[in-house]
């Protein structure tokens, strides 16, 4: 949402807007020209708090009935901004609905997935920015590198780069000239009753690519692989789509919607082969190839395969898009573009609370990561892994969604397992960002008929048990609150921090010499989730305390982005 109101400003509208809560978005978008309220009223949107014995004065109204209001998934139908609007006769877009308006005419280039889609949507956008295009781009995160290191940024070429999201939907309304699918799996089970369900989504979406338009596709993902699979090629028929064997030969060109693979397999048309740390940066390289000839070599910040993988999208995509763009020479042999983008995917910064450093000291180093999904958390953990190998790994997460949480229970507890993917362990509540949305799926809808209204709202306490069964199952502690987790993390490193030193002394030698003893990960997806940030500088103000009294630290500003 934040987004698109940057995007509105860019293109000369006024925009005013709430949330429910005071945060960095809401502050970065009042930045860039916004009018911005905390709380939701009707004079938000054009109203007044007017009533019989009012005086004049006493009539307030804050700003200008607008033209249009655009509503987060997240917002219930009986909210009194929307339901205002809409007794006022102010047309109401979703999200998705306000997205397709902007983006209809543009070359837009989507990318689409379970994981790794803001990761790759922002490396792209920077990229093409990067190689002279002035592209127009929507982000789930903030980048860096965008102007005032915002989430979106507006640019005057065709270009449109979008994150596409599939909750809801929100992916439907775009008509992308090219589509990036990085990979399908179960998620949003409020939404999605199983992984059949994701797919279908994933299948309306890839039916909704131009014509002549392009496909980048992640071999390595069978449910990927099973979309491009069954690619239709368009003619000027009513339904548009057809099996290949359905079409005559003189109709499917130029309308086929062309496809090419990336990934680590021998399949994929483009390849990263020879996937390696690097000691130098911290981060992994490899080399590219396609079609088997060597392209270029590629050093990326982010580590482990899912860095690779997301940086080998943006550089497929980005080549393409220029090739296509400038219609010119075959983007795969251009050598100043290939060394443009792979400059630009050397240096990039990242996004924001995706795996990205909040501060260093000599001996502990603290991250935080949106992983809110058992498969991202355990990528996570892993690359952590890899790169501060034999590092103590104490974790904080923060469920997010009960409704993701129950489905998902025994995969988060493997993800979390202390003693397997990681040594402490420490478990909030449940932020449960949407639950006017449960029971949307047919199961969903069914049990709440069933049930009665006190059973089907799930209260705090509920949460909050769920939470302390993952954390007892995973082998770690439950915290309460926000303070009692950067507690328990601190208290653990602490421990951790004791017994290296034990050790060390012990065996008369330190196997960390260069190295972190202890790395904290906070996962997360809920807003205010900011455990990393209280970790660390608690951390710091005793690591100061240690210097005074003789040892020596290193330090980092905390808003150094790795990946």
């Amino acid at each position: 949402m934040s987004a698109l109101a940057i995007i509105a400003l860019s293109q000369g509208y006024r925009v005013s807007g709430s949330d429910a809560r005071a945060g960095a978005q809401l502050d970065a978008v009042r930045e860039a020209g916004a009018t911005c309220f905390v709380g939701h009223d009707a004079r938000h949107v054009g109203g007044s708090d007017a009533h019989d014995d009012a005086r004049d004065d006493e009539a307030l109204t804050l700003v200008d009935p607008p033209e249009a209001v655009v509503v987060s998934s997240a917002v219930p139908g009986d909210n009194v901004e929307v339901a205002f609007a809409r007794r006022a006769g102010i047309p109401v877009f979703s999200r998705a609905q306000w997205l397709a308006r902007v983006t209809r005419g543009r070359a837009v280039a989507a990318v689409a997935g379970t994981h790794g889609k803001t990761s790759t949507s922002a490396a792209l956008a920077v990229a093409l920015r990067s190689a002279g295009l002035d592209v127009s781009a929507v982000v789930g995160g903030n980048v860096p590198q965008f102007p005032g290191g915002r989430n979106a940024v507006g640019g005057g070429d065709d270009v449109f780069v979008v994150e596409a999201d599939e909750y809801d939907g929100a992916f439907l309304g775009l008509e992308p000239a090219t589509a990036v699918l990085l990979n399908v799996e179960h998620d949003h089970p409020d939404m999605f009753e199983d992984e059949r369900a994701v797919v279908a989504m994933f299948a309306q979406f890839v039916r909704r690519v131009k014509p002549g338009g392009l496909v980048v596709a992640c071999g390595d993902d069978a449910n990927v692989r099973a979309l491009v699979a069954t690619l239709a090629v368009r003619n000027d028929l009513p339904e548009n789509r057809f099996t290949e064997d359905d079409v005559p030969e003189n109709v499917r060109d130029p309308e086929a919607v062309s496809c090419v693979t990336f990934g680590f397999g021998a399949a994929n048309a483009w390849r990263a082969v020879d996937l390696r740390a690097d000691t130098r940066t911290g981060g992994c390289s490899f080399t590219v190839t396609h079609e088997g000839a060597f392209v270029s070599e590629m050093s990326v910040p982010g580590t482990g395969a899912y860095a690779a993988l997301n940086a080998l999208a943006a550089f497929v995509a980005g080549l393409e898009i220029l090739r296509r763009e400038r219609r010119g020479r075959d983007a795969a042999t251009d050598a100043a573009t290939v060394r443009s983008l792979a400059k630009s995917l050397a240096t990039h910064e990242g996004v924001a609370r995706r795996m990205q450093m909040i501060g260093a000291t000599e001996r502990v180093a603290v991250y935080d990561d949106y992983a809110h999904h058992p498969t991202a958390a355990r990528l996570a953990t892993a690359a952590i892994k890899e790169r501060h190998a034999g590092a103590f790994l104490a974790v904080a997460f923060q469920p997010h969604t009960r409704s993701r949480t129950e489905a998902m229970f025994d995969a988060f507890a493997d993800a979390l397992g202390v003693g397997k993917n990681l040594d402490a362990l420490v478990v909030t509540p449940v932020f449960d960002a949407r639950p006017e949305r449960q029971g949307q799926t047919e199961r969903g809808r069914r049990d709440k008929d069933e049930a009665s209204g006190a059973e089907a709202e799930a209260s705090g306490a509920e949460a909050s048990d769920l939470a302390a069964r993952l954390a007892a199952r995973a082998g770690g502690a439950f915290a309460a609150t926000e303070a009692e987790a950067v507690d328990a993390v601190v208290d653990a490193v602490r421990d951790a921090m004791t017994s290296a030193k034990t050790r060390a002394a012990r065996e008369d030698k330190n196997d960390f010499h260069g190295k972190k003893q202890v790395v904290v990960l906070c996962l997360g997806a809920g807003a205010g989730f900011d455990v990393a940030r209280r970790v660390f500088a608690r951390l710091d103000e005793l690591d100061r305390g240690d210097t005074a009294s003789g040892s020596a630290a290193v330090r980092r500003d905390a808003d150094e982005t790795t990946r």
